[in-house]
């Protein structure tokens, strides 16, 4: 009986244990290469909240508080009463004097703070809510008068024909646009704290707190969501450490470190290519997605949409940059383990 075959038919499990083990490796590379970025970047809150800095949310302001309140019933009455009281060319103007956008930014950044406070398994609940307590309080005493006296400072004094004309509409009973120009230094006083004490009354009418969103964690004593979400969070983190129990059993398979680099840089290499291609189709699809969903989006909500998905797709992006990185760093680490595998084998062959 010949046994010199006997060694090289005993190892046969060797050879399909390597090949699965190898084929694993390739599809666990492409995940790991998103580790990093998703845990640091995208499921972080300071890059949101540079995001929304870079937003130019300001400049939009104006467009958005008008379109959004205008359909809201929650602002309804104020609404209105900001346009019987105002002329229609002054709406936006005062409705941001009331709703200044720092007081958004503000409330922003606490929603974005808290909402991943709760998703990153650091709190056992969350309540994302708009706080109108700073308006109500902004509008009173003191500094609210001063706040109404800014809405006239540039405007054209009230001429005799202009006062005659708001009195006559009293007199008829019609709706008065008041704030037309600015009233005569004796008339000041009285006109501004009644105008404040008018907007005072409307933003009373509003709640202190608007709910947006609550969540609580499922199960008792737990920090965060559960269910799908946390299982992909976990899951994500655990391909990294699936690559790296990878790599210490095809050492132990191979018995050689020239015998893992041999084995494992082919799927490193393509896993790490396909990770990065990944990433940039991802990124030119969800643009691709957001745009289509703005064009066919009606009114007001159009902008708001453009708005906060541009905030969500520049962090996306950012991120996926990060996993394109990761992904070139991991098929370069696979193409020199072919490369000096192949030397090697070459110099001992020599």
């Amino acid at each position: 009986m010949d046994l010199s075959t006997q060694p090289r038919s005993s190892h046969w499990w060797k050879k399909v244990l390597l090949s699965i083990l190898s084929l694993v490796l390739m599809a666990s590379s492409i995940p790991t290469a998103a580790v990093f970025p998703a845990d640091y970047v995208f499921f972080q809150p300071q890059p949101d909240l540079d995001q929304l800095e870079r937003s130019g949310i300001e400049q939009k302001y104006a467009d958005l508080a008008t379109g959004y309140a205008g359909q809201d019933e929650t602002f309804s009455g104020l609404t209105n009463f900001i346009r019987t009281l105002f002329p229609a060319d002054r709406y936006a103007a005062i409705l941001t004097f009331i709703f200044p956008s720092d007081w958004l930014v503000s409330q922003l950044k606490h929603m974005i703070t808290d909402y991943w406070a709760y998703y990153n398994f650091e709190a056992r609940a969350l309540s994302l809510q708009l706080d109108f307590v700073p308006i109500k309080q902004r509008l009173q005493g003191q500094t609210g008068k001063a706040l109404v006296s800014e809405v006239f400072d540039n405007l054209p004094e009230c001429t005799a024909q202009n006062l005659l004309e708001i009195g006559a509409q009293l007199l008829k009973g019609q709706e008065v646009n008041w704030v037309r120009c600015k009233p005569p230094e004796a008339f000041q006083e009285p006109v501004y704290t009644g105008i404040q004490t008018l907007l005072t009354g409307m933003t009373g009418g509003l709640p202190d707190q608007v709910v947006l969103m609550q969540r609580e964690s499922e199960t008792p004593g737990r920090y965060g969501p559960g269910g799908s979400y946390a299982k992909f969070r976990y899951g994500l983190r655990l391909s990294f450490v699936l690559t790296l129990m990878l790599l210490v059993a095809g050492y132990m398979l191979k018995n050689s470190l020239l015998g893992l680099l041999e084995w494992s840089g082919p799927p490193l290499f393509v896993g790490g290519i396909l990770a990065a291609l990944l990433a940039s189709g991802t990124g030119a699809a969800a643009t691709w997605l957001a745009q289509a969903v703005i064009a066919i989006l009606p009114g007001s909500a159009g902008p708001f949409f453009e708005l906060v998905s541009g905030i969500v797709l520049g962090v996306f992006e950012q991120a996926l940059a990060w996993c394109g990185f990761a992904g070139v760093i991991i098929a370069t680490i696979g193409l020199f383990a072919i490369l000096i595998s192949r030397w090697q084998s070459s110099h001992q062959s020599a």
